[in-house]
């Protein structure tokens, strides 16, 4: 089992997932903090950012009782101690294969 997030994490996370919700209301977005999956491909390509805003307008398939299948609107990655060298390598790369930047 994971070890869950340290305070710290959690309180920034809170605030940035308070701020986008203000700032989005009337527009219908939809906001998810983690855990929440996302899967950018039909395949293996599953992850959890921290806070996933969906716009009303996104091709993507939510799931309300479940996930996201789909590239959502913007991803927030909150580094800590332990998990800059996953988000910095090797979400990054994935994010980017994702959106054709990068050719994994």
């Amino acid at each position: 089992m994971s070890p869950s997030l340290a305070f710290n994490h959690q309180d920034v996370l809170i605030e940035i997932a308070s701020q986008l919700r203000t700032k989005l209301r009337q527009s219908g977005a939809k906001i998810a903090v983690a855990p929440f999956d996302v899967y950018l491909d039909e395949t293996m390509n599953a992850v959890q950012p921290d806070i996933v805003v969906i716009l009303k307008t996104n091709p993507g398939i939510l799931h309300l009782h479940g996930h996201f299948h789909g590239v959502p609107d913007l991803l927030v990655e909150i580094l800590s101690p332990g998990n800059r060298d996953h988000h910095l390598v090797r979400k990054k790369e994935l994010y980017l294969w994702r959106e054709g930047i990068l050719d994994c």
